[in-house]
C-alpha cells in the first residue's frame, strides 16, 4: 500500500458481531490494493467483545478504524456516521457476518471510478456448504435487483454496495427511519437523483443464510414491513409517474421475487381432481428442509405484509424532494479526474 490520502473508505457497521466480524477483517486484510485504503468498523453499541476485537485486529491492519456509531440505534445510522468520517471520495459498504471475496476492494473502486452507485454480486454457496436449510430462490446473483414499487431502477443489498461519498451525502444517506430496505431506498434516491448505476460481477460477497427456521421466519417479516414502507414512501412519486419502467437497453426485466410463487393450477373443468396431488406434492416438500424454509418464508412474508411496520412512520416522498437531490447531486464536488 502507498502512501497518501485513501482512495476508498469500505464502511462495516457492526452490533454485537464478535461471533462474526473477525472473519470479515481477515477476508478485508487479505486484500492487498496498490492504492491506500481504509475499513471504518462503526460500532452501533455492542455489549459484546466486538470493540475490543477491532482493536486487536488493528495492530496488523493499519487501514482499520473503530468508529463510535452508537448514537443512534439501526445499520443505516451507523453507516452514515462511517460515511460522514470517512476519507475517501468512494465508499463501499459490507456487512460484519458476510465475506467479501478476493479483489473486492480493487472491484468496487474500480467501477466506482465511473459511477456513483454500484451494485456487486452475492455468492449464496461458500458460507453455505452442507447447509440444508435453505430456500429455494437466491437475489442478486447474476443482476441487481428491480423492484415492482420502483421499476424503473435497479437495486442491492447494503452487503455488497458502493456509493460515491459526495452523491451520497447530496441524497442524505441512507434513511434510517426505515425499519428495512434502506439500501433499496438509497438506490432509488440516488437515481432519482441522476447518479449512474453500476452492476459490477466481479464485486462478490460470500452471504451467510439463517441457520433456524425461527430466523428465517423474522427476517422475511423484517423484509415484508420494509416493503410496506417503501410501499407508502413511493406512494406519491408512483401517481407522479417517476417510478414506472423505463425502456432501458440492457435492464434486467425482473427481479427474483421476494417469495417464490406456487405453481398455478390448470384453470379446467378437471381442477377439483387436481387439488388432493397439489396438496400431497406440499406435504411432500415439507418434508425437505429446503421446504420447510420456503413455507415458513412464505409465513413471515405474509405476517410481514400484513402486520408488519404499522407502527413505523417514515417521510413520504415526494416531486419536490426529487428536484432538491437533483439539485443537490448536480452541485457536488466532483473528485479530479473521474469524468463525472
Amino acid at each position: 500500500m502507498t502512501a497518501g490520502p485513501p482512495l476508498l473508505s469500505v464502511v462495516v457497521a457492526a452490533l454485537d458481531a464478535e461471533a462474526t466480524l473477525g472473519r470479515q477483517l481477515a477476508a478485508l486484510q487479505a486484500q492487498r490494493p496498490s492504492w491506500p485504503w481504509e475499513v471504518l468498523v462503526c460500532d452501533n453499541g455492542s455489549t459484546d467483545g466486538t470493540r475490543e476485537l477491532v482493536r486487536r485486529a488493528a495492530a496488523t491492519m493499519p487501514e482499520l478504524r473503530l468508529v463510535d456509531a452508537s448514537g443512534r440505534r439501526g445499520a443505516a445510522a451507523a453507516r452514515n456516521t462511517g460515511v460522514r468520517v470517512a476519507r475517501a471520495d468512494r465508499v463501499a459498504f459490507c456487512d460484519a457476518d458476510d465475506v467479501v471475496a478476493p479483489r473486492w476492494v480493487e472491484a468496487m473502486s474500480d467501477t466506482l471510478a465511473s459511477a456513483d452507485l454500484v451494485v456487486g454480486r452475492l455468492d449464496h454457496e461458500t458460507l453455505n456448504v452442507g447447509s440444508r436449510l435453505r430456500t429455494s430462490w437466491q437475489q442478486q446473483v447474476d443482476a441487481p435487483l428491480v423492484l415492482d414499487i420502483v421499476p424503473r431502477y435497479p437495486c442491492g443489498g447494503a452487503g455488497c454496495l458502493g456509493v460515491g461519498r459526495a452523491a451520497f451525502l447530496a441524497v442524505d444517506g441512507f434513511c434510517a427511519d426505515l425499519i428495512c430496505g434502506e439500501d433499496v431506498d438509497l438506490c432509488w434516491r440516488l437515481q432519482l437523483a441522476g447518479a449512474r448505476f453500476a452492476f459490477a460481477p466481479d464485486a462478490v460477497v460470500q452471504v451467510g443464510h439463517r441457520g433456524t427456521l425461527g430466523a428465517v421466519y423474522r427476517q422475511m417479516v423484517g423484509w415484508a414491513a420494509g416493503d410496506r414502507l417503501l410501499r407508502e414512501r413511493y406512494a406519491e412519486l408512483r401517481r407522479a409517474g417517476l417510478t414506472a419502467a423505463a425502456e432501458v437497453p440492457g435492464q434486467p426485466d425482473r427481479a427474483e421475487p421476494a417469495e417464490p410463487a406456487e405453481p398455478a393450477e390448470p384453470a379446467d373443468p378437471e381442477r377439483g381432481r387436481d387439488r388432493p396431488r397439489s396438496v400431497v406434492r406440499r406435504l411432500a416438500r415439507l418434508r425437505t428442509p429446503q421446504g420447510r424454509a420456503d413455507a415458513v418464508a412464505r409465513a413471515g412474508h405474509e405476517v410481514g405484509r400484513r402486520f408488519g411496520g404499522r407502527s413505523a412512520a417514515v417521510p413520504v416522498l415526494t416531486p419536490q424532494d426529487v428536484a432538491s437531490w437533483r439539485e443537490a447531486y448536480g452541485a457536488r464536488p466532483r473528485p479530479h479526474g473521474s469524468g463525472r
